[in-house]
């Protein structure tokens, strides 16, 4: 045998420990062909699409919240304040700078106690404290000053709602209730002039029959009020 043969001859062992060693070797995935992966891109470019008009959906769907309160908000017929626990204004809607009497933007980080007239100062602060301490919505009648020095009665509500690990706004709401209080202070000088006049006022319906007799009426006639009300005028 010449020496090229030799080298031919496998040795036994040798073959059997490369054997071992092959049948130990992890296993190669088996290669993709071409049209393997380009469908695997077409798929996954079509999930990536589908992924992003769900999100242009998510990003219209709050676009459109967010224009609703911006309506809601800024064009409500009522003033919409938000005060630190200072009592400084952050956040004022267009109703709140109208009633106030001030533009806005000169509004924002100043205090509002300025605008509550002097005679009511220590009304706003006892709201304002109460409301900071119990977190409670409160109410109550005070008089603001506009920034042109004129007044009006107005109606606050007072909300801090709780925030966890910080110290929450405290939220107002603003509503003039100047023709209200008027409407009720004509309403008791009414009722006073009716109640002691001494000339008789009566008040019928379209039916003739009496919905209000004041106490000179019932003297002058000789009937009592109840008896009044059943009667017309005309009996």
């Amino acid at each position: 045998m010449n020496p090229s043969e030799k080298k031919q001859q496998h040795d036994p062992q040798l073959h059997a420990v490369a054997e071992a060693q092959l049948a130990s070797a992890p296993k190669e995935a088996p290669k993709r062909t071409a049209e393997q992966l380009l469908h695997e891109l077409q798929v996954h470019q079509i999930e990536l699409e589908m992924q992003n008009e769900t999100l242009r959906e998510s990003q219209r769907a709050l676009e459109e919240s967010r224009d609703r309160y911006v309506d809601l908000y800024e064009f409500a017929p009522l003033g919409y304040l938000s005060l630190t626990d200072k009592g400084l204004i952050t956040e004022i809607n267009l109703a709140g700078a109208a009633l106030l009497g001030v533009d806005r933007s000169k509004l924002i980080s100043g205090r509002f106690a300025k605008f509550v007239a002097a005679r009511d100062g220590d009304r706003w602060h006892r709201l304002f404290l109460s409301t900071l301490r119990q977190q409670e919505q409160r109410s109550d009648e005070l008089m603001l000053q506009r920034g042109d020095g004129s007044e009006f009665q107005a109606l606050i509500d007072c909300r801090h709602p709780p925030v966890d690990g910080a110290v929450g706004s405290v939220l107002l709401t603003l509503t003039d209730i100047t023709d209200r209080v008027l409407l009720k202070q004509s309403e008791q000088i009414f009722r006073a002039i009716f109640e002691s006049s001494p000339i008789g006022i009566g008040i019928a319906g379209p039916d003739m029959r009496y919905r209000r007799v004041n106490p000179a009426l019932c003297r002058m006639l000789g009937y009592s009020e109840a008896e009044l009300l059943g009667m017309r005028y005309t009996d």
